[in-house]
């Protein structure tokens, strides 16, 4: 898309997965965009998201993220019954031309924002329960214009929470180090690198959660007011 670039990768530690990453457009042609991960692994988690991304797809284009957030929670909570099972999920609308973006976080690891003038990172806090937790709960969300060279950072905590040999975790410090080491190299170069630094701290090529990640990088002429 003319004024952004996009990069992504899902990768599931088993043979099915309970990650979900993906864009839509909207009849306006904006962007929707969501990273969600399930609780668990495995068939159960991967039959809960395929629901959970029916709905998404569904009703995504017409929401605000805070009023979807609010729309996904009741279908979870009816889905995972007693089951304890919920979901977590960063949901994120784009309006490309005036380059506002909105994100709700219902429940996910922090999202991070690297403002490309100044080189400082926002971090952006869940707004809410993860979905499934609380019938009937409300959502907020964060909204904010992007400037060029700004770079979002989506991610799930099979990237943090990875474990080298020793038992350490790969942590949001690492992650955002590397967020601002490649930062304007492009989405795809900080992409490439987070994956690759993961495999050489664990000393996996698959991990032992699911792996998602997604970087929007602005670029072009600075958004209109």
């Amino acid at each position: 898309i003319d004024g952004y670039e996009f990069a992504w990768r899902s990768l599931a530690a088993k043979s099915i997965g309970g990650d979900y990453l993906d864009f839509l457009r909207s009849d306006l042609g904006d962007l929707c965009a969501v990273v969600a991960d399930a609780s668990g692994h495995g068939i159960n988690s991967a039959l809960l998201m395929t629901s959970f991304r029916a709905t998404y797809r569904g009703s995504a284009p017409w929401q605000d993220p805070h009023e979807l957030a609010a729309l996904l929670n009741g279908h979870v909570t009816h889905e995972v019954g007693p089951t304890g099972m919920f979901i977590t999920a960063a949901l994120v609308y784009l309006d490309l031309a005036r380059r506002r973006l909105a994100i709700t976080s219902a429940g996910h690891n922090p999202c991070f924002l690297l403002r490309g003038a100044t080189g400082e990172v926002e971090t952006i806090e869940s707004h809410g329960p993860a979905l499934g937790f609380v019938a009937g709960a409300h959502y907020a969300q964060f909204e904010t214009a992007l400037e060029p060279t700004d770079v979002l950072l989506l991610y799930t905590d099979g990237i943090t929470e990875a474990t080298a040999p020793d038992g350490q975790m790969f942590g949001e410090t690492r992650l955002l180090q590397l967020l601002r080491e490649h930062a304007d190299a492009g989405a795809e170069v900080v992409l490439e690198r987070v994956l690759a630094a993961l495999r050489a701290f664990t000393g996996r090529e698959r991990q032992d959660d699911d792996v998602s990640l997604l970087v929007l990088r602005a670029t072009g002429e600075r958004a209109s007011t």
